[in-house]
């Protein structure tokens, strides 16, 4: 990461507008470290994605076909027609061609997921209000639900941003439908239970209780934790005395609901969760589907295996190795598991990727579950309608035990984390805070794939120079 002499910058800018205040030094400083460098794969990106590459704009590539019809100069109707073309070889099968109105319908609703996507993952880089606010997608672009409308704005504006903005949502939209054909995001609540289901069986959640416990930071950002309502709050309040000498920022006490059980072998979990990647407050989100496949440059939608993730927490990292052989037991061994990483080894210490904190610590790897085949639950449905056709049920039946005699292998990820570690990464202002590190990873790669320096830099100059020549209070 480069670095800035921040004395210098901060007496520069003083010198410049004596009357800036700290929040506007804090977004001063922010945008000098904006573009400072280039994630190193942005030429291997922008050769995968090329709806991304803001010089698209300016050399039309053959692989854009809506820069193609851009430049057609025919009726309507004529362009339509071949933009229905174009999405019917994104979203539909070849024997299942749909009309112009009948692809608007998805082309809204991907579009509406697109930016979203862009808001989240702009969102989650954690940058002050100010630069997001001068980041996030025009509202003319974010308000195109229909491709012509889309062909008729780029074609009308001579706006470089607004250009590249149209391209970015329609390059997301048809990754939001590879995406949507490659996984079966409406069927992983229900997969997401039979994997529950199958750890209970196979893992085993005996003795299970849920407890509570408070968390907080010390003076030296450690995180400390106790199930004592009482002894939470009288140290935490000694921790921020300590804290506000030190000048570090105070964090209110938190709170960890757990679910503690034993495995079938005796071996004690404290936490198990399990997550579905496609969910957020309940909704559908593709945010952070979409910000790990342009960070690490992926293809195709099945090269990421964590669309559901399991996490199971033990008290010590000692008690790790049991866990993982409660685990061989009922998931298998190297035939099932791939892509084993351990972080623990601390002498020859393999870190996950170049964004992660020096003290998080964990281990997982790739597991096939083996579940029922999805259609099961829809085909005893479809029995019990038929109820008085026998002939009907006969069929059904028989297509019933052809799923039932034929399970499907599931990819899932299993992460395990001892509690010290687990609780770093889940509290608020820790040096390895999940937000901070997911910040970490889109400010130094998807953020620039996504909001370019060739686009943006201006827009980010003009808001310097407007804070820079703000009215004297």
């Amino acid at each position: 990461m480069k670095i800035l002499n921040f004395n210098n910058k901060i007496n520069s800018y003083l010198d410049a507008n004596p009357y800036l205040q700290n929040n506007d030094l804090e977004i001063l400083l922010t945008m000098d470290l904006l573009y400072a460098e280039k994630p190193d794969d942005l030429n291997i990106f922008r050769e995968i994605y090329t709806h991304f590459d803001p010089r698209v704009i300016y050399n039309s590539q053959e692989g854009i076909t809506l820069l193609k019809i851009s430049k057609e100069n025919k009726p309507k109707e004529e362009l339509k027609i071949k933009l229905n073309r174009y999405l019917n070889i994104k979203f539909n099968d070849i024997e299942n061609l749909r009309s112009y109105d009948e692809n608007m319908v998805f082309f809204k609703k991907y579009s509406i997921h697109a930016s979203n996507a862009i808001e989240e993952i702009l969102k989650n880089t954690l940058l002050p209000d100010k630069i997001i606010n001068t980041l996030k997608e025009n509202k003319k672009v974010k308000e195109c639900y229909d491709i012509y409308q889309i062909l008729e704005l780029f074609k009308n504006t001579s706006s470089d941003r607004i250009k590249f903005e149209l391209l970015r949502k329609l390059g997301l939209i048809v990754l939001i439908a590879r995406i949507n054909r490659s996984i079966h995001i409406e069927y992983l609540d229900s997969e997401m239970k039979k994997v529950i289901n199958s750890f209970n069986k196979g893992l085993g959640f005996n003795n299970a209780h849920r407890g509570l416990c408070y968390l907080w930071l010390d003076h030296k950002n450690n995180v400390q934790y106790t199930k004592d309502k009482n002894k939470a709050k009288f140290f935490y309040n000694k921790e921020i005395v300590a804290r506000k000498k030190l000048a570090l920022e105070i964090y209110p006490i938190q709170t960890l609901d757990y679910d503690t059980f034993e495995t079938h072998s005796g071996n004690q979990v404290i936490n198990f969760e399990c997550r579905n990647k496609f969910k957020k407050d309940n909704q559908i989100y593709y945010a952070s589907f979409i910000e790990k496949m342009i960070r690490k440059n992926l293809e195709f939608p099945d090269q990421v295996h964590d669309t559901i993730g399991i996490k199971i927490i033990v008290k010590h990292e000692d008690n790790i190795k049991n866990i993982i052989y409660d685990l061989e037991n009922f998931l298998g061994g190297s035939s099932t598991r791939k892509r084993e990483k351990n972080t623990y080894h601390r002498f020859n210490k393999r870190i996950l990727n170049k964004y992660s904190a020096e003290d998080y610590y964990v281990w997982k790897a790739i597991y096939d579950i083996t579940l029922s085949h999805p259609s099961v639950e829809q085909v005893k449905k479809m029995i019990r309608l038929a109820d008085g056709n026998k002939n009907t049920q006969l069929a059904l039946e028989n297509r019933l035990r052809y799923f039932l005699n034929n399970p499907q292998d599931f990819v899932i990820e299993v992460q395990l984390q001892d509690l010290k570690s687990y609780l770093r990464s889940i509290t608020k202002g820790s040096p390895t805070d999940h937000r901070l590190l997911k910040m970490s990873q889109i400010r130094n790669n998807s953020f620039y794939k996504l909001f370019p320096q060739e686009i943006y830099e201006k827009e980010v100059i003009d808001l310097k120079l407007q804070i820079l020549n703000s009215p004297q209070i």
